[in-house]
C-alpha cells in the first residue's frame, strides 16, 4: 500500500475515518456522509497505520501497511 485506500459505507449513514501510527498520534481524521471515501495520506512514513472507521457508534479498526 503506498497510503492510498478506500473506505465504503453500505448503509447510507455518515462515517468519521480516523488513521493513527503505532504511537497513538492522530494523522488523519475525516467525517463524511458519502457511501465510499478514497483515502491518501500523502507522504507518510513507511510503516503500520490504525484505521478506525466509527459508524452508527460502532467502531471497526483495521491495520494497513505503508510501503511508499
Amino acid at each position: 500500500n503506498n497510503g492510498s485506500f478506500t473506505v465504503a459505507n453500505n448503509n447510507g449513514n455518515g462515517m468519521k475515518i480516523e488513521v493513527y501510527n503505532l504511537l497513538g498520534t492522530k494523522i488523519f481524521s475525516q467525517t463524511t456522509n458519502d457511501s465510499t471515501t478514497a483515502i491518501n495520506l500523502g507522504d507518510v512514513a513507511k510503516g503500520i497505520y490504525l484505521v478506525k472507521v466509527t459508524i452508527n457508534d460502532v467502531t471497526t479498526t483495521t491495520k494497513i501497511t505503508v510501503a511508499n
